[in-house]
């Protein structure tokens, strides 16, 4: 897995020069080549884990996405100073794979200012846990002059979380793994900082997801 690890990030950085990309972002790719083999311990552990939270939903019978009707009453009904538009919702079952998502925009009409809140379930989606537990084992941080991107760990058990901000762009996103299951998703198209997003998540029950 090591190996393979390696291999992926060398090929981003050989894709990253092709595009012509900054010197900067290529340091930040090579970085974490420096530091594969912790990463790659620390995928191989999230993925055991993810597996073994999986199974346990297997033996109580627990295999399919909630019903994106259920999620939406997981986000909230109104924040101050927006209008809510109503939640979209999709679920799709087939055999081996099961995923919902859902979600609702808050806007203000008079600014122009919206909110995006995101969350999907993933219950019986193999290749797209999977993949979550390897982003969250990155470790990732990178700042520039007009922002950041970072993954943080969080209070909560099986929560990993990742942030992305751009001063030019008044762009704040923020995203949380939660109990190798759900992603959610808070999006904030005027943004002076990250911090009113997370507020948002706060209202939010993450903790009661991550236990699912």
């Amino acid at each position: 897995m090591k190996s393979l690890l390696v291999l992926l990030l060398t090929a981003s950085i050989i894709i990253l020069m092709s595009c012509g990309e900054k010197f900067d972002e290529l340091k930040n790719v090579a970085e974490v080549i420096k530091n594969a083999p912790e990463a790659a311990e620390e995928m191989s552990k999230s993925i055991d884990m993810s597996e073994k939270r999986r199974e346990e939903r297997v033996r109580k019978g627990d295999t399919l996405a909630l019903h994106f009707s259920e999620l939406q009453k997981y986000l909230p009904e109104s924040l101050d100073g927006f209008t809510s538009d109503e939640p979209n919702g999709q679920s799709t079952n087939i055999t081996g794979f099961s995923m919902s998502t859902v979600e609702r925009t808050y806007r203000n009409d008079e600014t122009g200012r919206t909110i995006r809140i995101n969350l999907m379930d993933y219950n019986e989606s193999y290749a797209m846990f999977a993949g979550v537990a390897y982003w969250a084992s990155l470790g990732l941080s990178t700042e520039t002059s007009d922002g950041f991107q970072k993954t943080v760990k969080t209070d909560i058990d099986h929560v990993s979380g990742f942030e992305e901000f751009s001063k030019s762009r008044k762009n704040a996103k923020l995203s949380y793994a939660i109990g190798y299951r759900f992603m959610l998703t808070i999006e904030d198209n005027q943004a002076d900082n990250i911090d009113y997003i997370k507020k948002i998540a706060d209202k939010i029950d993450i903790k009661k997801l991550a236990n699912m």
